[in-house]
């Protein structure tokens, strides 16, 4: 065979294993589209799904130990290295041995500390209604760090390639450097910005009390899209599949496609949606003022079914091993299947729940009057 032949036969060769080598790649991002990541953290990664993947909950429940030192959890609760951290309305944030039972410390900062803190590399980011927020270490409690905003700080951090994110109630979005707390950019809503962010294929989305979402460009702040939901925004955007799902204070439920803000799909409950939702490939959950836990077909938005609490249900719901669990005003902790919406467990608590729980190792974490491990 001439050199000429050989060289046509090893570009072809060449030319099918780069075309073989696209496809996978292209089936590979396909599959690890809707793959997220775990964090300790509020809601569990980046993408703030509510799955709680890799835990089983116990056939039988029962209530095993509290911790009594408290002024009210509205903080959730989250895990890592054997110690569950969680702020308090006694302006505290609280790092507890859940083998031993016992505080290992706490920090006082000069407010309440109602937002969820994150777990990352031996550092604890949240913030605290001093308006400050708050890099400690998770070993000691010491401060790293702290970051002035103007305003309550209620939103829950999220981090991603070296970098925090949150917002204030001084209106702003904030993205600051993790290291060290230096300002990388802020963004201005036009009101309270209490939900928390969530980050997604390189697009940070956040709602805000000007009654808009807000899709906003990770490098610079600035908006891809902003979309006007015509009524004030509490909960925590959730992403799955492309699409971004947020409850409104008129009820409204929305789905939009995440590349361009459009609705996909809504749905209105009786009341107001502070609750944010918990999203998996088949359904989405949420609970609403109404008294409702709600459960939908994630793509069309149509009833699956859904389940009457004695009062209002702030609580964030959470999808683990085919069971839905949260809490409600009416002090109960609850346990549904996932299928049917019947109820398999319900604990009576000391007070209204307005905490999401956290599961870790069969284990159920949560905040309400005192902290609860069920």
């Amino acid at each position: 065979m001439s050199e000429s032949l050989l060289h046509i036969d090893e570009t072809r060769e060449l030319a099918g294993f780069n075309t073989l080598m696209n496809v996978t790649s292209g089936l590979l991002a396909e599959i690890n589209k809707d793959k997220h990541e775990y964090q300790p953290m509020f809601r569990f990664n980046n993408s703030r799904t509510g799955v709680r993947e890799n835990e089983q909950i116990p056939e039988t429940t029962s209530s095993s130990w509290k911790f009594h030192e408290l002024a009210g959890v509205y903080s959730s609760p989250v895990i890592a290295d054997g110690t569950a951290f969680f702020g308090c309305n006694s302006k505290y944030m609280h790092a507890i041995d859940i083998v031993k039972k016992k505080e290992k410390w706490r920090t006082k900062t000069q407010g309440h500390i109602r937002s969820s803190p994150l777990y990352h590399h031996g550092i604890l980011f949240f913030g605290s209604f001093d308006h400050y927020f708050n890099a400690v270490s998770a070993k000691t409690g010491a401060v790293k760090w702290k970051f002035r905003t103007s305003d309550w700080v209620f939103s829950s951090p999220l981090i991603f390639d070296g970098m925090v994110c949150f917002g204030s109630m001084d209106n702003h979005v904030y993205l600051l450097n993790a290291l060290d707390g230096k300002l990388i950019w802020k963004y201005k809503t036009g009101h309270w910005v209490i939900s928390s962010p969530a980050y997604y294929n390189n697009t940070i989305y956040i709602g805000s009390r000007d009654k808009k979402m807000y899709a906003l460009n990770p490098e610079n702040g600035e908006p891809r899209w902003v979309f006007d939901a015509h009524a004030e925004i509490h909960s925590t955007p959730a992403l799955f599949g492309d699409t971004v799902f947020f409850g409104c204070l008129d009820g409204t439920f929305y789905a939009l496609d995440s590349m361009t803000g459009g609705i996909r799909w809504k749905f209105k409950a009786a009341d107001a949606i502070f609750s944010s939702a918990a999203v998996d490939k088949d359904m989405v959950c949420f609970g609403s003022k109404d008294a409702h836990m709600y459960c939908l077909n994630r793509n069309t938005g149509k009833i699956k079914w859904k389940f009457l609490t004695g009062r209002s249900v702030h609580s964030s719901p959470v999808l683990c091993d085919q069971k839905v669990l949260f809490g409600g005003d009416d002090w109960k902790f609850y346990i549904l299947d996932v299928s049917s919406g019947k109820s398999l467990y319900e604990y009576l608590s000391d007070g209204r729940i307005r905490s999401s729980p956290f599961i870790h190792q069969g284990k159920i974490y949560f905040g309400g009057l005192y902290f609860y491990e069920i």
